[in-house]
């Protein structure tokens, strides 16, 4: 099998199609109901702190840095980054299962 290079880059504008298809396969319809996901509606990420990783042309991963303020009122709200879950395409059935993933017992 033939080494492939893993290339990480910033999140562009343009990934974001490609990244809303990737949420879909890895988290399905039921992410819109997700916290992370509801403070995140309507904010842009940080382009500059977010990440996608390409095989190729084949987008395989990406993790998207938002924007918040977190605190009581508005005068002393503090800016501060939501991370959002790192996406990957589902694993196939021939695949490992991952280290993390591994019950204990």
């Amino acid at each position: 099998m033939p080494d492939l290079p893993l290339d990480i880059d910033p999140l562009r504008d343009a990934d974001l199609p490609a990244v809303e298809k990737l949420d879909d396969r890895a988290f399905g319809p039921g992410r819109f109901a997700r916290s992370a996901y509801r403070l995140r509606e309507g904010v842009a990420p940080d382009f500059a702190l977010s990440r996608v990783a390409h095989v190729g042309t084949f987008l395989v991963g990406a993790n998207r840095m938002t924007p918040i303020r977190v605190g009581g009122a508005a005068q002393r709200m503090t800016p501060t980054r939501v991370r959002g879950a790192a996406r990957h395409p589902p694993r196939s059935p021939r695949q490992p299962k991952p280290l993390g993933r591994q019950s204990r017992g």
